[in-house]
């Protein structure tokens, strides 16, 4: 064997080596702070996304309509709200539609924050998962509170500066906190356990009895 030959090899085994160094580097990162079971869990969690991606792509797509769902949802929210506590004879039509058009803005909203929160946080370790909690309940709670009162508030005709105000001021509060109270719970079960393709579809059936206490607590006074 030539002294060239041998350089070509030693110089393809040094690259070998350093590129395994890498490798060995970044999984060890991705580990760290991680215990045996919360690794095996996140590989489990990866392999099941796969799977449920591989077959979404396969029947044509994902099926998951986010905004649909939150729509049809605080829909039968109000309608059970006016027909069992309210005990109206004839529905009210615009208040249903005003559920309806809102449900569907919170449902889209929830949607794409629930994905921007999984790409900046990936791991579901307690650590991870408490940070998105606080996340959610500081900016997104404030956001989907605001969203119903004001969507249900201008589809309903109150549309003036002063009749907004009012509502905001009389309802905000307290939906906020009874928003915390519930789903700050809620929400460490959805973001430890729940898989990122169901957190949508999860969030928005316990949120079936909440929708119904909206519907209950803003309309109080008509």
């Amino acid at each position: 064997m030539t002294r060239g030959n041998q350089r070509d090899l030693a110089r393809e085994k040094n690259l070998k080596n350093q590129k395994g160094k890498g490798q060995s580097a970044a999984e060890t990162e991705a580990n760290k702070g991680l215990s045996l079971q919360e690794r095996q869990l996140r590989d489990a969690a990866k392999m099941r996304e796969k799977q449920q991606l591989a077959a979404q792509k396969k029947s044509g797509g994902n099926n998951n309509t986010p905004g649909n769902g939150g729509g049809g949802l605080l829909t039968l929210g109000d309608f059970c709200a006016q027909f069992f506590h309210e005990k109206k004879t004839s529905l009210d039509d615009k208040r249903l539609l005003a559920a309806c058009l809102t449900g569907t803005a919170m449902g889209t909203e929830g949607h794409i924050w629930y994905k921007f929160l999984d790409r900046a946080i990936v791991q579901a370790t307690w650590h991870n998962v408490f940070k998105k909690v606080v996340l959610d309940q500081t900016i997104a709670a404030p956001i989907y509170t605001m969203t119903y009162i004001i969507g249900t508030s201008v589809l309903e005709g109150r549309t003036s500066s002063r009749e907004l105000k009012n509502d905001i001021k009389a309802n905000f509060l307290p939906l906020y906190i009874a928003d915390c109270v519930i789903f700050i719970p809620v929400q460490i079960i959805n973001f430890r356990y729940i898989s990122k393709y169901y957190r949508v579809p999860f969030m928005f059936s316990i949120s079936f009895v909440f929708n119904y206490f909206l519907s209950v607590y803003k309309h109080r006074r008509q």
